[in-house]
């Protein structure tokens, strides 16, 4: 048994054969000093005597001290220049006591000072040192000295050194909170920390330092309130917090007074609260705690406890906020020093003032001066300390209110601040933050120079102009400010959103100009009180149908514009009583009827404006009365063409002053009369009268001629061919050099105006028989289609369209929107009016009176009747686009005999109209989406010029007949996803045009994300579709896709096949389930680029030569290899394949296999039956069984399963047989119980499971065969290793489910889930879901509690929610949700609990209003905190809650709510609210007095316990305890917030901002930028820094230094500027560093291109980003995929880097608008973006992009915007789709791909590529093969040609010869964008 033993860490044995190990011996304190020596740079030590020459370390070795027994107990080199970190093995000097190493530049290292064991003292002050990090492990440390070091924090471990007695850390940089361990230092009697940057609540547990003598944490930040605990430190001396200046360590470390009591600035808010009495403190001598902010008075028994009362005692109270009284009952002291200068205190108390030895004998010089001066003085000190600072009484006009005063304020000052604060008041009260323009407002700026504010004059600042039009002001316009003094002024105009009460305008009264326009308003009751206004703007409000009668009452009312408003039919009477009315408009009034008479009776009305109104009937002869008339216009009173002014025209010659008459667009009659207009006293005015498009006849009266100046426009009347125009007409100035023509076109000839003008060019000669018969005419025969539009306009409700620009407005219809005509402007040849509102029925004479019409585009106008009775007319007619109409028959079609191009997909057609197999020239037909439930027709064979063939996604039965063999131009045939069936017709193989062939059976991999994940087929699919042996396509040089998914092709792939398509070629083949056998040929090897998809058959081999094909699938194999074509046997995925590194091919669970190539399941390996004990044995093998916690039983065949630990059975209490019998397992409890390995699916074979519990185990599981676990009822899967839950939705009967503390990797919550339709618990918190949650959660109609907390969902809440009416519990707080909420929560009325708080993330939220949930019956909480819900409390929340007097919680703190606290509210006797953080205007008092709110503590502090008033704020925003009181803010009530329930200050904010500027400026080489004017100038506010601009002049939101030669690394504290907005640092060379982001919650805009950037590590927090670009750096690798967290991004520009991998898809940015990634290495196919439905501008020019062009590309892009696409030098293939045909305004860029092929529909899209495509058809896309264009790659109006050359094979190359790999429209267009972002960057800020 004798066995060689190894000797411990401290022994040795020397020789071979020991019997026993020695003690090793350590090192000598000799060898520790010279390891010391050296760690510290000893040959560099000023002094160094004796030191590794001497013998004897004790006595000659410089600083080394030892005891009697010739041990160190002292090292003493401070100041000494020793460098370096000195060598731990320090500590191993035994006897050590004493170290002291201060003043010297090294750091130092606290590892392994357990072994000293009586080291007591340390001084390391004035070091480098920079952690404390292992002083924990100290034994016996008393006094340990660290000033002057670089510690930035105190590690936990310090506060464990309980041996502490005096502990000096002044002059640091120590941050954070004062920990509350601080308790445990029981032995200390000294702490100084001043000096440092350690912040909020001093803890109580301070309180428990009985022996503390002095407390130094003077000059901190501290904040919070004095804890109550201070008055049990009896043995404090010194107590110091104040929070500049004050107590300071000298050189023997005692406290003294740095205070002289003058005016200190406060850069922080500090201490707030009351001061405390510590009346318990009998040694106290010192007390600072100026320059904070405590309130209230110096209470009574202040100090009352100390015992010596005589010695001198020094107080420190300066700059608070104290008030009252300085009380009498600190006469008790003889000899005071006490400084409370610089507070609110009223007096003084008797007898204060004679104790002579105070202040150190200045109140026995001075009296109560030498304390304080009294009101109406001032000093520097604010009291009188000697002869040179004396008490001065205010100058004139300025005042002093209280003791103490620094400073004198002035009276005007004082008055001006009154303005300011009505200003203010509006500014607050109209939602300036949201503003257009608020530059300057609330700042220090003088208010005469805030937007909008005019005052009197430079010396008179008083308010005389408030002019804010257009603005975004919202809310209600408060009346305070009608008492301003001097206003004259309000332009309000173009706000809708504001609210008006006119009762106090009668304060105004200097107001003479009053503009409300477009405000919204409904009345204008209380404006009469207005006596002095003239000129009144109320234009475009909404009066309802009344005319606002206050109108009358102004009597010195001058002007009056009422336009655009419904006052009624009728303009009243009481206009006469205007009698100084001079100016009058109101066009689009809705008035009708005749023209009232009493308008002749205004004798001052100079300006009548009636237009567009429904006026009928003569001319009143009572307008000649009015005298001063000089403009009068009654124009276009005939809506819709009908009606108008009639009868014959009267002379106007009595007015001498009318300069312009307008009569225009009426139906007036007979002649012109000879004196219609008088010529005006001054010849030189010029005189305007317009009777166009009249039914005026006769001849032009000669007089007229006479008057020289005149302009008279007669076109569009019935003036006839013998009418000659008179010469004097002819002659006037405005006809110009044109003669007669230049005032009527002639008979015969006609212009767009009727007349020759340098715009229109020269009368054109009319061919059209009986047209263009009058003078003047404006069409040749262009009524009839001028009349055929407005009837279409009507009939298919034009005046709700969409856009209608132009329509019947417009007197070309060729101006018209969506109207197309020929190069003369003459003839309609297009409409396009697609995805417009339009609705009701097309008129049929479109066919007749549009002759050469060759295009009609309607599609996605749903509902709207195209009837095609007489298309037959429309001989030109060649495209038809009637697509998402729900068309259901197109009967008559078949006339439309030149039709080429026929679009209906997406109708309900039923059946293919035999008619459309009579069109003859038809090339594309498209009538996918139709439910089409018929056969294809032999006829199709008649369609011989059919190019394309779309009848996807129908039921078309039966087989393809082979006269389909006939279509030899056929390039697409598309009927996949159909119900077709039988063998393929062999015909196919002859279509040598084909390059897409489209048949699979169900939406496969041609489906929107391609290649997509498959699913088996169900029993029904097997055996459908085509059949018999695949066909060979060997006959088809030109195809580059097949898709023939989901059919029963059966046998091998035939060595023929594809045998003709070009090998170089990109190939898509989609084979996937079908039923073929054998290997995959390897003569696949010879195709170099192909995408092929063969998952879900019955392959047994996969060449080897497959798998070097590097470009194959996308470029996949060559990163992935084989595995990227398909899974190998026995591994599966959905896809059947790898399609990246995170969904690899899986190996098939336990007791499952897949036996073939791309399996997508895995079957079961044993489908025999097993015992529930052989199941529960392979469930312990599968999960590590042998390693379990508690394995209790398990494997043992001796005992009954029902008692191996977790298992539970139907009768366990029964006696165990010994056999199998009576072991039923019910539930299996086996939580945190260390399983491992993977739950095996054989264990859902247990017939009567209903409970598995396996939380807490680093656990798989699969769902395999789940559904055979019929009575399975409960599942807890909460923090295991599951990432999926593929075949949970086989567990119907499910009711509890969780799923918690899981990764699911950012996924959308498996749609699976919802199938489970009998759950009533859900839990899904803490599980990493992300992207939207599914609206079929509301096919849980038996939910009752939903968890979903915590996770990464984005999106808007599903309305859906509302179906789940037994829902007892929602939580979904801290996602990423944005939207409002959905309506439909109301519907909830058994809801009790929702939580939707959003405090960790810092997206905007929630939004939008707070609903009142007024149905909910039992609804007691509500946490919707930390969103942006806008608007006001509703008065009826929760007013459907039964019962009323229990306890119900609303917690909406820190959103934007505004208005008051709602009285109704009262009906809850125990509400629970809070509103802090938001916009709460006012609290109504009766509030205030519902004792139980808050439990309990309004009842305590009043409303002060609701919210704290304006003016105030504590962390809670309200009262939260006895402690918390609200407290009142510093500085300028400008800066503070005037709204309820404040939670900070923000001048305080605003001084650590200026702290922050200033570190940015340090660290980032500030002193050589190129510009930083104003920065680090105290006396400039940081908001008019170089580059800073300010929200409101208050708070930091943008930080501009693009260009500006910023160095270094930007610190990560300017992320904690809470309204930054804007970062842009762009040009800069730094290296900038992402940490810290995610805490700038509205960081919207970063600009970081060209600084060098290398790394996005960290960018995914910053999740309220719109706007990311990082161009022009360094980035290399695959693009982190945290990009995809950013889902408010709006524009992502990633350009010019060397960034690789495949596209990221960014499914999660639905807010996407631009994308700029051009410039890379990016590979793989091209993503279609269909999911971002605002993407409009996409860069993705100068990548590896390979493989065609999806046609599901931007499918939900909104088409007729301006889109640009940049697709250009990659190497994209296939023909360029037709679906992108639905795009109006395109610019598109392809050039140098590999483009085979231009859908030819796409190439009469004029607008593309800026008209191009409309000069050069295809060419304006690109040139086609064998042609080339010079940099361009296509034709253009800026020169490019499509020049010959046979060296280029492909569409589009830029030059003759190989490809270039040159980017010149992607450089242009990028350049372009820069110079675009230099512009932005003027204009945001202007």
């Amino acid at each position: 048994d004798s066995m060689c033993q190894p000797c411990n860490n401290a022994a040795f044995s020397q020789y071979y054969g020991s019997t026993h190990c020695e003690e090793k011996a350590g090192p000598t304190e000799r060898d520790i000093l010279e390891q010391f020596y050296y760690s510290t740079n000893g040959a560099d030590w000023d002094y160094n005597d004796g030191w590794m020459t001497e013998p004897n370390i004790c006595e000659d070795w410089y600083g080394i001290s030892c005891n009697d027994q010739g041990k160190v107990t002292k090292i003493e080199l401070s100041d000494n220049s020793l460098s370096g970190t000195p060598s731990t093995d320090i500590f191993k000097l035994e006897q050590l006591r004493e170290l002291d190493l201060q003043s010297n530049d090294i750091n130092f290292d606290f590892d392994d000072i357990d072994d000293a064991e009586f080291l007591h003292t340390i001084y390391l002050s004035d070091s480098s040192l920079s952690s404390l990090d292992g002083i924990g492990d100290a034994k016996a440390l008393k006094t340990f000295h660290a000033t002057s070091c670089k510690l930035t924090a105190i590690p936990d471990e310090f506060w464990e050194v309980e041996t502490l007695e005096r502990v000096f850390l002044n002059y640091n940089q120590i941050g954070g909170r004062l920990s509350s361990e601080i308790g445990n230092l029981a032995s200390l009697q000294e702490l100084y920390m001043m000096h440092n940057q350690m912040e909020g609540q001093i803890p109580a547990s301070i309180g428990m330092l009985t022996k503390l003598r002095i407390l130094a944490l003077t000059e901190n930040e501290f904040d919070g309130t004095l804890p109550p605990e201070l008055n049990d430190l009896r043995s404090i001396e010194v107590l110091a917090i104040q929070r500049e200046g004050g107590v300071s360590e000298n050189g023997d470390g005692n406290a003294v007074a740095g205070s002289d009591g003058s005016n200190r600035p406060k850069t922080k808010l500090g201490i707030t609260g009351p001061l405390l009495s510590l009346n318990n403190l009998p040694n106290l001598s010192e007390l600072y705690l100026g320059s904070n902010d405590l309130t209230g008075t110096i209470p009574y028994d202040f100090l009352s406890g100390v015992e010596d009362k005589e010695d001198n005692i020094i107080i420190d109270l300066v700059s608070n906020q104290l008030e009252g009284t300085v009380p009498a009952a600190l006469t008790q002291f003889d000899d005071l020093t006490l400084y409370v200068a610089g507070n609110e205190f009223e007096d003084i108390a008797f007898g204060l003032c004679s104790k002579n030895k105070w202040m150190e004998g200045d109140v026995e010089d001075y009296g109560c001066n030498g304390l304080m001066c009294p009101p109406g003085t001032s000093s520097k000190f604010g009291r009188e300390s000697d002869d040179e600072n004396p008490c001065l009484e205010c100058p004139a006009a300025t005042e002093a209110p209280f003791y103490g005063s620094f400073e004198c304020i002035t009276d005007d000052a004082a008055s001006w601040l009154g303005e300011r604060d009505i200003l203010i008041t509006l500014y607050d009260a109209l939602g300036g933050p949201g503003w257009t323009l608020d530059t300057n407002w609330k700042s220090d700026v003088d208010m005469c120079d805030w937007y909008g504010i005019q005052c009197v004059s430079e010396t008179e600042k008083s308010v005389q102009g408030i002019r804010l039009p257009q603005n975004q002001l919202k809310g209600t316009f408060p009346a305070v400010v009608f008492g301003l003094p001097n206003l004259q002024e309000i332009n309000l105009g173009g706000n809708k959103g504001i609210s008006i009460d006119f009762s106090g305008i009668v304060d105004a009264t200097k107001l003479a100009y009053l503009n409300l326009d477009g405000a919204g308003l409904t009345s204008l009751s209380g404006i009469q009180a207005a006596q002095n206004i003239k000129l009144l703007h109320v234009m475009g409000n909404e009066f309802g149908g009344v005319f606002p009668n206050e109108i009358y009452q102004l009597k010195n009312l001058e002007v009056l514009y009422l336009s655009a408003n419904d006052i009624g039919a009728e303009l009243p009477q009481q206009m006469t009583q205007l009698a100084n009315l001079v100016y009058f408009q109101c066009f689009r009034c809705g008035l009708s009827g005749p023209i009232p008479t009493f308008l002749g009776s205004m004798s001052k009305l100079e300006y009548l404006r009636l237009d567009q109104n429904a006026f009928t009937g003569g001319l009143p002869t009572e307008l000649t009365s009015m005298a001063s008339l000089e403009h009068l216009d009654l124009s276009d009173q005939r809506p819709n063409n009908k009606g108008g002014l009639t009868g014959s025209l009267f002379s106007f010659a009595a007015l001498t002053k009318l300069t312009e008459l307008y009569l225009n667009k009426n139906a007036f009659t007979g002649p012109i009369p000879a004196d219609l207009v008088a010529s005006t006293p001054t010849p030189t005015w010029d005189i305007k009268v317009d009777l166009r498009e009249n039914f005026i006849s006769g001849a032009v009266p000669a007089t007229l001629g006479a008057i020289p100046k005149l302009s008279l426009y007669l076109a569009d009347n019935s003036i006839n061919v013998t009418d000659a125009l008179p010469d004097s007409i002819c002659n006037l100035e405005f006809a110009k050099s044109f003669g007669c023509n230049g005032v009527l076109c002639p008979p015969g000839t006609f212009n767009s105006l009727g007349r020759q003008t340098e715009a229109t060019g020269p009368c054109a000669t009319c061919t059209l028989s009986g047209e263009a018969q009058y003078w003047g005419s404006t069409d040749c025969g262009n009524d009839a289609q001028e009349d055929i539009l407005e009837d279409f306009y009507y009939g298919t409700g034009g005046p709700s369209w969409d856009s209608a620009e132009g329509w019947t407005k417009e007197a070309n219809v060729c101006d018209w929107y969506g109207i197309e005509c020929d190069d003369d402007r003459v003839f309609v040849t297009g409409i396009t009016l697609e995805d417009n509102d339009l609705e009701g029925t097309v008129p049929p004479g479109i066919y007749v009176d549009l002759p050469k019409l060759k295009s009609l585009k309607l599609k996605k106008n749903k509902g709207l009747v195209v009837p095609f009775t007489g298309i037959e007319r429309a001989k030109n007619l060649e495209m038809l686009s009637l697509s998402e109409l729900g068309l259901t028959q197109v009967d008559g079609i078949s006339k439309a005999t030149s039709l080429k191009y026929l679009h209906l997909t997406n109708n309900n057609i039923g059946s293919i109209p035999e008619e459309i197999y009579s069109l003859s020239n038809l090339q594309d037909l498209y009538m996918n989406y139709n439910n089409i439930d018929d056969s294809i027709s032999t006829k199709i064979g008649k369609l011989t010029s059919l190019r394309n063939l779309f009848l996807f996604h129908n039921k078309i039965k039966g087989s393809i007949p082979t006269e389909i063999g006939n279509l030899k131009e056929l390039v697409v045939l598309a009927l996949g996803e159909n119900y077709l069936d039988g063998e393929m017709p062999i015909q196919i193989n002859s279509l040598t045009n084909l390059e897409i062939i489209a048949l699979q059976r169900e939406a496969g991999e041609t489906a929107p994300g391609i290649g997509g994940p498959l699913s088996p087929k169900t029993p029904e699919e097997v055996g459908r579709g085509f059949k018999g042996p695949l066909p060979t396509f060997d006959k088809l040089p030109k195809l580059r896709e097949l898709y023939l998914g989901s059919n029963s092709f059966s046998g091998e792939i035939p060595n023929e096949f594809l045998a003709g398509v070009d090998r170089a070629a990109v190939i898509k083949v989609d084979l996937t389930m079908n039923d073929l056998v054998g290997p995959i040929p390897d003569f696949f090897k010879e195709f170099e680029q192909m995408r092929l998809y063969a998952s879900g058959n019955k392959f047994k081999e996969l060449p080897k030569s497959l798998c070097i094909k590097s470009n194959w699938m996308g470029g996949d194999v060559g990163k992935i290899g084989c595995n990227a074509i398909l899974c190998p046997p026995n591994t599966f995925n959905d896809y059947g394949r790898q399609t990246s590194s995170e969904v690899p091919c899986e190996p098939c669970p336990y007791t499952y296999t897949a036996e073939f190539y791309g399996s997508i399941v895995c079957l079961p390996s044993h489908t025999g039956q097993y015992t529930d004990r052989e199941i529960l044995r392979l469930f312990y093998d599968a999960t590590g069984g042998d390693t379990w916690a508690d394995k209790t039983n398990w494997m043992n065949d001796d005992v009954s399963i029902c008692k191996w630990h977790g298992v539970h059975c139907l009768n366990e209490d029964e006696e165990w047989d010994g056999t199998g019998n009576g072991e039923i397992v019910t539930k299996i409890h086996m939580a945190s119980n260390g399983l491992t390995g993977t739950v095996p699916p054989v264990l859902f074979r247990l017939s009567d499971l209903s409970v598995i519990n396996i939380r807490d185990n680093p656990v798989d599981f699969e769902f395999e065969e789940i559904g055979g676990a019929t009575k399975l009822t409960e599942l807890y899967l909460d923090a295991t290793k599951i990432t999926s839950v593929d075949g949970i939705g086989e567990a119907r009967n499910l009711e509890i489910l969780h799923l918690q503390q899981n990764n699911f990797g950012g996924e959308r919550i498996s749609s699976e889930i919802f199938e489970l339709d009998r759950l009533q618990y859900l839990y899904l918190s803490e599980s990493n879901f992300g992207q939207t949650l599914s609206k079929n959660v509301k096919k849980l109609t038996n939910l009752k509690e939903f968890y979903c907390h915590g996770n990464e969902i984005t999106g808007t809440i599903p309305p859906t929610f509302g179906d789940l009416t037994d829902l007892e519990v929602l939580v979904l707080s801290e996602n990423n949700f944005i939207g409002t909420l959905p309506e439909e929560l109301n519907d909830l009325e058994n809801l009790k609990a929702l939580f939707i708080d959003s405090f960790t993330k810092h997206a905007v939220g929630i939004s939008g209003p707070l609903l009142d949930f007024r149905k909910a019956k039992s609804l007691t909480e509500i946490y919707l905190n930390a969103n942006g819900l806008t608007g006001t409390v509703p008065a009826d929340l929760l007013s459907g809650v039964t019962d009323k007097d229990q306890a119900i919680t609303v917690a909406l703190r820190s959103n934007d709510l505004t208005g008051t606290v709602p009285l109704e509210l009262q009906r809850f006797s125990k509400l629970n609210i809070d509103l802090a953080g938001n916009q709460i205007s006012g609290i109504d008092p009766a509030l205030c007095d519902m004792d139980e709110w808050n439990a309990g503590l309004v009842g305590k502090f009043q409303c002060d316990a609701i919210l704290c008033p304006p003016g105030t704020y504590n962390l809670h925003g309200r009262r939260y305890n006895q402690d918390t009181e609200c407290v009142p803010c510093t500085g300028q009530p400008s800066d503070q917030s005037p709204f309820f329930g404040a939670l900070t200050c923000e001048s305080e904010e605003k001084k650590k901002e200026k702290e922050i500027l200033k570190l940015f400026y340090n660290t980032c080489g500030g002193s050589n930028w190129k510009n930083h004017d104003n920065w680090m100038d105290d006396a400039v506010d940081i908001c008019h820094w170089y580059g800073i601009s300010c929200h409101d002049g208050r708070l930091v939101d943008s930080i501009l230094l693009g260009s500006n030669n910023v160095v270094g690394t930007p610190p990560k504290e300017i992320f904690t500027m809470t309204q930054l907005k804007w970062l842009w640092l762009y040009s800069n060379p730094i290296n900038f560093s992402f940490e810290g982001i995610g805490n700038a919650p509205k960081l919207k805009s970063l600009l970081l291109d060209s600084t060098g950037l290398t790394s996005l590590q960290g960018v995914e927090d910053a999740s309220v980003l719109e706007d990311l670009d990082v161009r022009f750096n360094n980035l290399q690798g695959e693009l982190p995929s945290g990009i995809s967290k950013l889902i408010n991004l709006k524009t992502f520009s990633c350009s010019d880097n060397n960034l690789n991998g495949g596209l990221p898809t960014f499914t999660s940015l639905k807010h996407l608008e631009r994308l700029r990634m051009g410039g890379n290495q990016f590979s793989g196919p091209l993503q279609d973006y269909s999911t971002n439905s605002k993407l409009k501008s996409v860069d993705l020019s100068g990548n590896n992009l390979s493989g065609p062009i999806p046609v599901t590309f931007l499918k939900n892009t909104e088409k007729s915007q301006d889109v640009f696409v940049d697709l250009s030098t990659n190497q994209l293939t296939g023909m360029v789709p037709a679906a992108l045909d639905s795009f109006e305004k395109l610019t598109i860029y392809l050039r140098d791909n590999q483009i085979s092929a231009i859908d030819p529909t796409l190439c009469d899209n004029e607008e593309w590529n800026d008209g191009d495509v409309g000069s050069f058809n295809c060419d304006g896309i690109l040139c086609p093969q064998g042609t080339y264009a010079p940099e361009t790659g296509r034709a253009s109006k800026s020169g490019s040609q499509c020049l010959p050359c046979s060296l280029s094979p492909y569409f589009g190359a830029s030059k003759c010869g190989p490809t270039s790999t040159t980017r010149s429209d992607a450089s242009v267009v990028r350049s372009g964008w820069i110079l675009s972002m230099a512009a932005l960057v003027v204009l945001a800020f202007l």
